[in-house]
């Protein structure tokens, strides 16, 4: 309780104890009153009872003498005598006895009177007409009436009342005189003397009336009391009235009161003499706190702002105080550990140890160490060394321990990195193929890893003693000792000093050494250490790989990259020196049919010897190289080309003499090969390279097993001019599907009889500088000889699958028939390509049919299926082209699933004029008919070979009759279209035309399939 409260409490008390005093006083009186109370009523209901059963007594012997007179006229003296004398007796309440006798309609005279005090005062006339004057009452003669007598005679007091007993008509009556007095009892008529006497009332209950006998009134109606008496056979209200005020008086009330402010003013008192020695003790209290917060606030000012960990724990080890370092180094909070065991943050290996220090010091150690792991917050692992003491109180009781603990993880850290770093030094040192050392101020060894053993065959224990002059430069590199040394009498650095020594077993090694000096802290020159490495490993890879980058891993001659090096430096040493030379581009022929039935072992046996005819064939001079598979190139210098020819000559004959044999096999192959000469004006060695690659072209066009001299300037030359032709359009070409400049042409494969519908042949075209259409195999050729035709089958597929998909949009539902060149036919990626580019344009496959000539087909049966196979499930079709000019055509339809078959144009052209060509085209219906297959004539050029296909039920008609490529599709969409009467109209339409053979016809035709 404050200070400041006590002045408020005395005051309270104060007032709470008079109101308990008063409220007490009042509550005690009010108690001593209702006993009172009760204690009347007590008393009334048992004078009722008496006063019940003594009028009962009364009424029963008036009723028994009643009897005994009976009818009878009159009673003697001496029986009215005993009988008055016989009442008096039974009953103390009657004094005074009278007889009367009379009727109702005369007076009462008395007939006899007995009486112990005299009862000749009363006038028996009076008291004969005053019961005249109340015979209303006791007209039922079979009850006892009582009532008051008032005779003018006042000396009767007035707790005397008459009871009348009606004897019979004609007898009179019986009249007693009743002291009420002696009838209720001794103590109520000390009580009607008294001034606090009650009211007394009797009254008669008749005809519901009442009338009241005997009313004795002090105007006491507090209490109030009421009995219904039955007396003589009617009923009286007997009652009385007491004042409540009389019952009891405020003494108790006020004792009590007096008690209970006695009792408070004693707590009074005794509060305050507390509050004077609690404000003694607080005041001391306040000094004691005020020096208790300063010492308080020193320690935790001392301990939050330590860096080591401070906890305080129970006996039991249960955290009861720690300073900020664990919120700083384990993230906890006090809030966090308060009432946990220290044990359950201990890691499980260290926590038997802290509670063997707990144990020590609980047991009467001064101090106890100990080193454990503490999980933190974040579920790291802290390091910490710890001291714990005791903490006791005034008795020297154990209450505390204080476990003083530092953070020791860093330096834990340290010295397990430390002891690692050592042992992975040594590991390193020892495992490393490098090996490290060591030397004095004066170069001599002071250490040397173990590696130095599998290096150079020395143990460490050698090389201790020696200087590393001596060591490493005893049989070695001369120069690089000297510059060694140099370096070392400087003090200077050195790396990667790479040199040549000798093991000690003699073997020669190249060692890369590097060193640093080292100083001492007076800055004084105290040695190098460094690390010597073996690279003779390394030394003889980079000479292996600077071969293998330069030369062909098979024949050992040099590469194309090395070759093009050195045919460019020849190129610039001819032009600074005014000299000529020529460059040779062979090729073997067929040599893809010996890997293809011998395999790629034979195929390499054949270049193998095929590289050592040439090396022997040409002069030691020549720079060769194998430039692909089985490519070659060849720079002569310093020769003209008629020296060169007859040296290429003499090489031929070689190579026609060279037997391969394989298992038993002789292979033989035959060379072609083209020359061009150098240097040519504008030509670097990438164009003249060229040039005698596409020389090396036309001698396999002219029959093979020749050479071919591209002479450069002999521009008469048609061939030559064709072969220049070529390389300007593939520079066209690669310009065209760069920038996507490439014309699509389509010319219609017509129906030839109801029910089938128009297919467009896709046919790709070129323009040359001044706008014309080239002609397709020059550009053909030089795609596939220069590797870009797979680059151009993919770019007209795209190209027609958008096209298609974008004419579907206008209603225009085409069907494409696009060529496929031989290289790309059986390649998986186009097919992949294919079904990106439906997906990706939206386009249907089933709108698309893919051709390939009879002789692509034959090159992989198993390609050609697989690739087919994957065109049908997308819902495409294939088409076989050229069928008839091979030798296993028959063999094809049979082996791959063909939806069209095209019969070559050598069968269509006379078919009109040869009996031959229309019999074997007849044969190849009949057959594709049986099949399920479509066939379709090319070069179809006039009426008649249309009706005669016609007659010969092919399915559809090509050629230049029909009608020739066209660059807008929709155009011919509109007059080829897909109904049946359209057909009709435009054959009739062609019919109607004058037959014609252009002489573009052939060679167009021959030329359609654009990406074959």
């Amino acid at each position: 309780m404050s200070n400041t409260t006590w002045p408020i409490y005395l005051p309270i008390v104060f007032i709470i104890g008079v109101a308990i005093a008063i409220w007490g006083g009042i509550v005690v009186n009010n108690q001593v009153k209702s006993e009172r109370y009760h204690q009347l009523v007590l008393e009334s209901e048992k004078k009722t009872a008496d006063i019940s059963v003594k009028w009962s007594l009364l009424d029963g012997a008036m009723q028994s003498y009643r009897s005994l007179i009976g009818a009878r006229t009159g009673l003697s003296n001496s029986n009215m005598s005993a009988m008055t004398n016989s009442l008096a007796t039974r009953i103390d309440a009657l004094k005074y006895v009278a007889v009367f006798d009379g009727k109702l309609s005369h007076k009462f005279t008395p007939v006899l009177s007995y009486s112990a005090t005299g009862l000749d005062s009363i006038d028996n006339h009076e008291l004969a007409d005053a019961l005249d004057s109340k015979k209303s009452f006791f007209k039922n003669f079979d009850k006892l009436s009582i009532l008051p007598i008032h005779l003018k005679n006042k000396s009767h007091p007035e707790h005397y009342v008459w009871a009348v007993v009606p004897l019979n008509k004609d007898n009179g009556r019986i009249v007693i005189l009743i002291d009420l007095y002696r009838l209720m009892g001794p103590n109520f008529a000390l009580q009607a003397e008294h001034d606090t006497a009650p009211d007394i009332r009797i009254s008669f209950v008749g005809d519901n009336s009442t009338f009241h006998v005997y009313d004795h009134d002090t105007n006491n109606h507090k209490y109030d009391h009421k009995s219904l008496i039955n007396i003589g056979g009617a009923q009286w209200i007997l009652g009385w009235n007491y004042n409540k005020d009389s019952a009891g008086d405020y003494n108790w009330g006020i004792i009590f009161s007096a008690v209970v402010l006695l009792i408070t003013m004693f707590l009074i008192w005794i509060l305050w003499t507390q509050y004077t020695i609690s404000a003694l003790i607080r005041s001391e209290v306040i000094t004691r706190t005020k020096e208790l917060e300063q010492a308080s606030r020193r320690f935790r000012l001392i301990t939050d702002n330590a860096y080591d960990l401070i906890a305080i724990v129970s006996i039991r080890g249960d955290f009861e105080y720690i300073n900020s370092a664990y919120n700083r180094v384990l993230g906890y909070s006090r809030k966090l550990v308060f009432g946990q065991s220290i044990l359950d943050f201990v890691h499980e290996d260290d926590g038997s140890y802290l509670k063997k220090a707990i144990d020590a010091v609980i047991n009467g150690r001064p101090v106890s160490e100990v080193s454990f792991r503490m999980r933190s917050k974040k579920n790291d692992w802290i390091h910490l060394e710890a001291v714990a003491k005791g903490i006791f109180d005034n008795s020297w009781n154990l209450t505390s321990i204080v476990i003083h603990c530092r953070d020791v993880t860093a330096r834990k850290k340290y010295a397990d990195e430390l002891a690692r770093s050592e042992q992975r030094f040594k590991d390193f040192a020892d495992s490393s193929a490098d090996w490290l050392w060591e030397v004095s101020n004066d170069f001599v060894f002071s250490y040397v890893s173990p590696g130095v053993k599998s290096t150079l065959g020395y143990t460490p224990q050698d090389m201790m003693g020696c200087t590393i002059f001596d060591a490493l430069f005893a049989n070695g590199d001369n120069a690089s000792r000297e510059l060694l040394e140099g370096l070392a009498k400087r003090h200077q650095p050195y790396r990667e000093l790479e040199f040549w020594t000798r093991t000690k077993m003699g073997e020669r090694v190249c060692l890369r050494l590097s060193g640093i000096p080292v100083f001492d802290k007076d800055g004084n020159f105290s040695g190098y250490r460094g690390a010597a490495t073996n690279i003779t490993a390394s030394k003889i890879d980079r000479e292996n790989m600077l071969r293998l980058a330069t030369t062909d891993h098979l024949t050992g001659l040099l590469n194309r990259n090395r070759f093009m090096e050195e045919l460019e430096h020849t190129i610039a040493l001819s032009r600074r020196h005014n000299t000529e030379g020529v460059v040779l581009f062979i090729d073997l022929d067929r040599f893809k049919v010996v890997n293809d039935t011998h395999g790629h072992e034979a195929g390499d046996l054949v270049i193998k010897d095929f590289s050592s005819v040439l090396k022997k064939s040409v002069r030691s001079t020549d720079i060769i190289s194998r430039i692909a598979g089985d490519e070659f190139a060849v720079i002569m210098h310093n020769v003209d080309i008629k020296k060169a020819a007859e040296k290429v000559s003499e090489l031929i004959a070689c190579v026609n003499k060279m037997r391969v044999d394989y298992k038993g096999t002789n292979l033989q192959v035959t060379i072609s090969v083209g020359m061009a000469g150098y240097p040519q004006a504008g030509k670097d060695a990438s164009q003249i390279l060229t040039s005698a690659d596409l020389a090396m072209y036309k001698a396999k066009d002219m029959g093979r097993n020749r050479l071919y001299i591209d002479e450069g300037m002999l521009v008469s030359d048609k061939n030559n001019a064709t072969m220049r032709e070529q390389l300007e359009w593939i520079d066209r070409l690669r310009e065209s599907l760069d920038k996507d400049k490439f014309e699509m042409h389509f010319q219609p494969i017509v129906p030839c009889n109801k029910g089938s519908h128009v297919i467009y042949e896709a046919l790709i075209r070129l323009r040359d500088e001044n706008g014309k259409l080239g002609a397709p195999a020059l550009f053909i050729d030089a795609a596939e000889h220069f590797g870009m035709i797979r680059d151009l089958d993919k770019a007209v597929v795209e190209r027609c699958i958008k096209m298609q998909a974008e004419l579907s949009k206008k209603d225009k539902n085409v069907v494409l028939s696009i060529n496929l060149s031989g290289m790309s036919f059986g390649d998986n990626e186009l097919l992949q390509c294919m079904k990106k580019f439906f997906k990706k344009y939206k386009a249907d496959p089933t709108k698309f049919i893919f051709e390939v000539t009879e002789t692509a087909a034959m090159r992989d049966i198993n390609e050609a299926q697989s690739f087919v196979s994957g065109l049908k499930k997308m819902g495409s079709k294939f088409a076989l082209d050229d069928f008839g000019v091979g030798f296993s055509s028959f063999f094809y339809i049979k082996h791959l699933e063909v939806d069209y078959i095209k019969i070559d144009g050598s069968y269509i052209r006379n078919l009109d004029t040869s009996s031959e060509d229309r019999l074997f085209v007849k044969s190849l219906v009949d057959l594709a008919s049986g099949l399920g297959i479509e066939t379709v004539a090319e070069f179809v050029e006039n009426q008649s070979i249309l009706d005669e296909l016609k007659n010969m039920n092919v399915t559809y008609a090509q050629g230049f009759h029909l009608s020739k490529p066209e660059k807008d599709i929709e155009a011919l969409f509109d007059t080829f279209d897909n109904t049946e009467a359209g057909v009709k109209k435009s054959v009739k339409k062609l019919v109607a035309k004058k037959p014609t053979k252009p002489k573009s016809s052939k060679g167009d035709n021959k030329s359609k399939a654009a990406n074959e």
